[in-house]
């Protein structure tokens, strides 16, 4: 399980599988909390073992469906492998991202941030 990369702001999934789907395909989708506080800050997408998250939430493939997650320091997803008669899972997904490092919620502001900020240089010929 992880959290997603620091850049990205939405997720949303659209499910292609066939009407024949079933939970004894796989392909679920795990939502989790972490047992420890001390994970629930991880922006920077630390993987963390199943062993230390509880499942919250867990999506079944279904046929046409949609749906979306908002990246935060503790969206901690997971899919579960696809087995049986199938041998993959179709989805189309759309990753929404920050433009700019600064408008990350955790983007820190450090010193060498700032003066990168402040002394642009530019190449010239």
């Amino acid at each position: 399980p992880h959290t997603d990369g620091p850049k990205k702001l939405i997720a949303l999934v659209l499910f292609f599988v066939d009407d024949s789907w079933s939970k004894k395909n796989g392909g679920m989708v795990n939502f989790y909390k972490p047992k420890d506080i001390d994970q629930e800050n991880n922006w920077k997408n630390k993987k963390v073992k199943k062993k230390n998250l509880d499942i919250i939430k867990t999506i079944i493939p279904i046929p046409n469906m949609l749906y979306a997650f908002k990246k935060t320091e503790n969206s901690y997803h997971s899919v579960e492998p696809v087995k049986g008669d199938h041998s993959f899972r179709r989805t189309f997904m759309i990753n929404l991202i920050y433009e700019n490092e600064s408008d990350i919620p955790h983007y820190k502001k450090t010193i060498k941030n700032k003066l990168k900020r402040m002394f642009k240089f530019s190449n010239s010929n």
